[in-house]
């Protein structure tokens, strides 16, 4: 990543910070998908309302953010063995 002046710690942090972004956003998002598709499932076909345990939020949300950044961490060690010249080129 010489060639547009960034370090293998910058872009290391990068990743990092976006993995971290994206994983929160994954999270949540899949945490209130969850929440309403489970609130009709419970109401229409049990007749209970069905209560979200915030323990059970966090940790999906958690496991969303652990994910996408050993995900990109491992998609990162695999990029160190391609010629990153070669991705960037503008022809």
């Amino acid at each position: 990543m010489e060639v547009i002046g960034a370090t293998d710690t910058t872009l290391i942090r990068i990743i990092v910070v976006e993995s971290v972004v994206l994983g929160l956003i994954v999270g949540l998002s899949t945490t209130v998908f969850v929440n309403i598709v489970m609130s009709g499932v419970f109401s229409l076909l049990l007749n209970v309302d069905f209560v979200p345990s915030p323990d059970l939020m966090i940790i999906v949300i958690v496991a969303s953010i652990v994910i996408m950044c050993f995900s990109s961490i491992v998609v990162l060690s695999k990029l160190r063995n391609i010629n990153l010249n070669l991705l960037l080129r503008t022809d």
